[in-house]
């Protein structure tokens, strides 16, 4: 998919989802459309996807997504590379980046949290877990309420 077809995928959405699993996939978006977001989520599979995205993003100067959901671990860039690369960036720095991961662990919060994110999170591991997550990812973002 070429960067001005990632444009018009992202124009008007509130979220993106960085996911390679694809039952993980699944599950969140089983529930994002259960609580009717799903419209503003866009899904992209690996971090390249997502610095495709914001670099074209950046270059046609339209906007950029309220928040990043990123699972922490990714091939090629795992999380804590790529909020380093976009809190270092002056265009992406103010973007929230929440990172999850079913490997999360208060240690890896809290230097997740000390280098820039705005919430790093335990993956849902029931479906009852992933409604609630993404319910309370909709309401941060409805109410721009993030760490800072």
């Amino acid at each position: 998919m070429g960067h001005m077809d990632n444009l018009n995928l992202l124009m008007n959405k509130s979220l993106i989802v960085v996911e390679d699993d694809p039952d993980d996939q699944f599950f969140l978006m089983s529930a994002f459309e259960e609580i009717g977001f799903a419209p503003y989520v866009h899904w992209l599979n690996s971090t390249v996807q997502l610095m495709e995205c914001l670099d074209a993003l950046r270059d046609s100067g339209a906007g950029y997504p309220h928040a990043i959901l990123l699972d922490y671990n990714m091939p090629i860039m795992n999380g804590e590379e790529v909020l380093i690369k976009l809190k270092r960036d002056e265009d992406f720095k103010d973007i929230p980046l929440l990172i999850y991961s079913t490997g999360m662990n208060n240690g890896l919060m809290e230097r997740l949290n000390n280098l820039g994110a705005d919430g790093s999170y335990f993956k849902a591991n029931s479906a009852v877990e992933v409604i609630q997550f993404a319910k309370f990812l909709q309401q941060k973002i409805a109410t721009a309420v993030f760490r800072r």
